[in-house]
């Protein structure tokens, strides 16, 4: 029987994600999540070797997740009292799935299935938020100044509205990775993928205004094609508190990620083929691509109620 502990078998199956071609980021979201695995466990009593872990311990810990107290800082929140959002939940689900496959494939466990009987939360199917034109036009804006800070987010949050990007993907860009001779941009998807989007309209000036003037004052070497003020590429999280600190200056709600939102329900308003927005978007299922067929379903319905009127 093994004896391993769970600390053990943890940094052993990230060792082994990294090794499968991950990119960084995954690799440390399973160890964060994992993490908070691990010390639960520790909270319940003596540390457990990983082959005692029952499916017990897995329900108990999702349901602790559910229902933690909020506290400062920490987001994704279903109420303001506290309990990870339902998305969260099953994102520490399936990372414990793949953790708990591995280690039987490995011989780790002692005749348990830790995830037998662990049903995944269903998800929560919300109303997606998408801007209109103006309210983009509105909150870009703002940001549409000399300032060295605010031109920046500007080219950052142009890239999520007229490509449709991720903030990973903005923040991931490489110099070498935009080509504005041909008018295009190689982009660094989920699990390392790559796709080339063409740069066209009003976003080319707009990165050939920032690489020629702007971007030389600070990049000091950096690779990446957005640095920040003090030569360092821009992070997730700190266009995400800018973008509620303007978004908020202007009346608009929403993440970054809406105006990721907003650019495919207008692709989809626009009759772009949902195998084409597919691969303008990186998605690799094409039901994920068509949540934006439904939304924009409703301008269709919206008709034929004004119809009938």
């Amino acid at each position: 029987m093994s004896t391993l502990t769970v600390s053990h078998a943890q940094a052993s199956f990230l060792e082994a994600v990294e090794l499968s071609n991950r990119s960084p980021q995954t690799v440390t979201l399973y160890g964060r999540l994992l993490g908070d695995f691990r010390s639960w466990l520790s909270e319940q009593g003596p540390p457990l070797a990983v082959a005692d872990i029952e499916p017990r311990h897995v329900r108990g810990f999702l349901l602790h997740l559910s229902q933690r107290p909020k506290r400062p800082g920490w987001q994704h929140r279903t109420t303001p009292t506290g309990g990870l959002a339902t998305e969260t939940l099953r994102g520490y689900h399936r990372v414990l799935s793949s953790f708990f496959a591995w280690c039987e494939r490995e011989g780790l466990l002692n005749g348990y299935r830790p995830m037998q009987n662990v049903p995944r939360p269903r998800p929560e199917h919300k109303e997606m938020r998408v801007l209109s034109d103006a309210e983009v036009k509105r909150f870009l804006g703002l940001l549409d100044k000399p300032s060295s800070k605010k031109r920046t987010l500007f080219v950052a949050f142009s890239l999520m509205w007229r490509l449709g990007l991720r903030i990973s993907e903005v923040c991931d860009a490489r110099l070498s990775d935009l080509d504005l001779d041909n008018g295009s941009l190689v982009v660094r998807g989920k699990g390392r993928k790559q796709r080339r989007l063409p740069v066209r309209k009003g976003l080319g000036p707009v990165l050939r205004g920032y690489v020629a003037d702007l971007r030389p004052r600070y990049a000091n070497g950096c690779d990446r094609l957005l640095v920040s003020y003090t030569g360092e590429p821009l992070r997730p999280s700190s266009l995400r508190r800018s973008f509620t600190r303007y978004a908020r200056r202007c009346g608009i709600t929403g993440t970054p990620h809406t105006l990721r939102h907003s650019f495919a329900t207008k692709a989809i308003r626009r009759g772009v083929n949902p195998f084409k927005l597919m691969r303008l978007l990186g998605h690799s299922d094409i039901k994920t691509t068509m949540r934006y067929v439904h939304v924009s379903d409703f301008d269709d319905l919206a008709a034929a109620i004004d119809k009938m009127a």
